[in-house]
């Protein structure tokens, strides 16, 4: 098992809260994570690497021109 930091972060990208996750390895930390942030602007990292940033749900992605 590896040691895992998951760090919710405002809109700002400061910290507000962290969690130490274990997993096997990257894919079951991110699933891991989707399940502990529930929609929530998160990054994910082992050590000194950024596994994956998550963006908030509710964040809109602007749609195409028609």
């Amino acid at each position: 098992m590896t040691d895992y930091s998951l760090y919710f972060v405002d809109e700002s990208a400061d910290i507000t809260r962290a969690v130490e996750i274990k997993a096997n390895d990257d894919a079951q930390a991110v699933s891991l994570a989707d399940l502990v942030g529930v929609g929530r602007a998160m990054e994910l990292w082992h050590q000194a690497r950024l596994v994956r940033r998550f963006p908030p749900e509710d964040a809109e992605t602007p749609a195409a021109a028609p």
